[in-house]
């Protein structure tokens, strides 16, 4: 509760008293503390769970849950997924089991042009294993009309590019 106020006074009150900074969400909708602060893009409380030891890859709720890196994503909060990804954050975390997204997959459905270009460039995955975040992606994009970004979705798909490589051309 103290984080989804946005209390950081009261989250490091907690936090001295022994709160487990890492406690698992509830199996539907729960979040940790990280990912309630990423997905109301509070940075200054992002960095203070992070300093405190927060769990940057926590796993998302299995029903209609969120990593952090997703739940910034989903909210367009590009300088808090620069922080997470900054932190280890893994651009491909499992998403939840029921109702999930994946980071790139929740800003392609948003329309987060400037997300999903940061999420590719940290290595979000279109080949391999992402194969199906591609498909899905590139499908979320075209149904809500964000054809910028279904369309730059799809050129670093042909390029057969990672975000890092990219980045070292």
């Amino acid at each position: 509760m103290a984080v989804e106020k946005g209390n950081i006074k009261l989250v490091q009150v907690l936090l001295s008293a022994g709160a487990d900074i890492n406690a698992p969400p509830a199996d539907r909708d729960g979040k940790t503390a990280l990912q309630a602060a990423a997905q109301r893009g509070n940075i200054e409380l992002v960095q203070a769970l992070l300093s405190a030891g927060a769990d940057v890859n926590a796993p998302a709720a299995n029903t209609a849950g969120v990593t952090s890196l997703q739940a910034a994503a989903l909210g367009g909060y590009v300088r808090v997924a620069t922080i997470l990804l900054d932190a280890g954050a893994d651009t491909n975390g499992n998403k939840a089991l029921q109702n999930g997204r994946t980071a790139l997959e929740g800003a392609a459905e948003h329309g987060r042009i400037d997300m999903v270009q940061l999420l590719l460039d940290a290595g979000a995955d279109l080949h391999g294993n992402g194969h199906m975040q591609y498909k899905t992606a590139i499908q979320l994009a075209s149904d809500n009309g964000h054809n910028a970004v279904r369309r730059l979705i799809e050129d670093r798909y042909r390029s057969g590019m990672t975000g890092v490589q990219c980045q070292e051309s």
